[in-house]
């Protein structure tokens, strides 16, 4: 009866032992380990992506203002600043960084250079635009990148080549432009 009651106590004793409690904790500490990595590759990758996503939309959006232009505040409904999709003549520069666009329609009685728009690569890594419609200018708009977010003391976007590539002719004139962004 005896053996009986201490093999009872024996089986109902609950809790660790040493040899346990040793085996298992380098293995938590392992997982643990793993677990503060794998956040920290999340987070990288995550802010990573999170930028890129940026850089894409802000490229999209300077594309869209040379493709179809821009309206300012203070201009009038036929004024602003043109885009490729409403020009009536195109000129790219022999260094094909800059582009100047033309019109469709021009106001009666001024000349032909009282309206025209130009895109370039600026020294800083941004692509730049002005314009001169009647008596009105638009003068270095920054069109890309939209902020002045800064990281080491150097712009988070900018541009290291840009190129304005004449794709298509229709006798003189230039009918498809492409642009190659760095």
């Amino acid at each position: 009866m005896n053996r009986f009651r201490i093999s009872r106590i024996c089986c109902n004793q609950s809790g660790f032992s040493l040899t346990d409690l040793v085996a298992s904790l380098p293995l938590s500490v392992l997982i643990f380990v793993i677990l503060i990595l794998a956040i920290t590759s999340f987070m990288r990758t995550f802010e990573e992506t999170k930028l890129f996503l940026q850089l894409q939309d802000e490229l999209f959006n300077a594309v869209e203002t040379i493709r179809y232009g821009v309206a300012k505040k203070s201009v009038n409904e036929d004024e602003g600043l043109i885009g490729l999709s409403t020009a009536r003549k195109a000129s790219i520069s022999p260094n094909r960084q800059s582009i100047d666009i033309w019109p469709v329609i021009v106001k009666q009685g001024l000349g032909e250079d009282s309206y025209k728009a130009s895109f370039w690569l600026a020294s800083n890594g941004s692509l730049r635009a002005s314009a001169r419609y009647g008596i009105k200018t638009l003068s270095d708009y920054q069109v890309f990148p939209s902020g002045d977010a800064r990281i080491n003391n150097r712009a988070q976007f900018r541009i290291t080549s840009l190129e304005f590539i004449p794709e298509k002719y229709n006798g003189d004139t230039l009918i498809l432009v492409g642009i190659r962004v760095k």
